[in-house]
């Protein structure tokens, strides 16, 4: 399991989630997760919660390194820019 870095380029605005940390097996995998996952089950484009991408080809992933053994995929840290 890695860590990654999931984010929008810069200006994408207010009101919306502007970066997240994740624990994924790839960069593929990691673009595919919601910042509110944890919360509602939903994937990019699911429309539940705040907006966050609905191109995935739009986010700029960065690997930051391997997990420590036992981190479960999903949302460590996630950033939002409130208007």
């Amino acid at each position: 399991m890695k860590l990654w870095l999931v984010k929008w380029p810069e200006g994408t605005g207010y009101d919306v989630y502007d970066a997240i940390v994740v624990a994924a097996e790839s960069a593929a995998l990691a673009t595919e997760i919601h910042p509110q996952r944890e919360l509602y089950g939903t994937k990019v484009g699911d429309g539940d919660g705040y907006v966050w991408a609905r191109n995935t080809a739009e986010l700029v992933v960065t690997e930051l390194g391997t997990a420590v053994p036992g981190i479960e995929e999903g949302v460590l840290l996630a950033s939002f820019n409130a208007g």
